[in-house]
């Protein structure tokens, strides 16, 4: 497996914020829960990724999808 510094160091701030918590998961949860109000900017949900997902996806549509046209009939023509 390719070597990754950011996965990397990922890894080694995940291990000392656990070890500040003493191994203990619950701790580590419960400090993470704790820190989400303060960096909410920085949270992304999932129902936020979906609803951004439908827009974008009900704008693509709208885009490739040419507006129905109405034919134009000369009086007496069959349909």
């Amino acid at each position: 497996m390719k070597h990754d510094p950011i996965v990397e160091e990922i890894h080694q701030v995940r291990q000392k914020m656990l070890a500040e918590c003493h191994g203990d998961l619950d701790q580590l949860l419960d400090r993470l829960q704790a820190a989400e109000p303060l960096e909410g900017d920085r949270m992304v949900s999932l129902e936020a990724v979906r609803e951004r997902r439908q827009r974008e996806q009900s704008r693509h549509l709208t885009l490739i999808r040419p507006p129905a046209v109405k034919r134009q009939t000369t009086p007496g023509a069959k349909t």
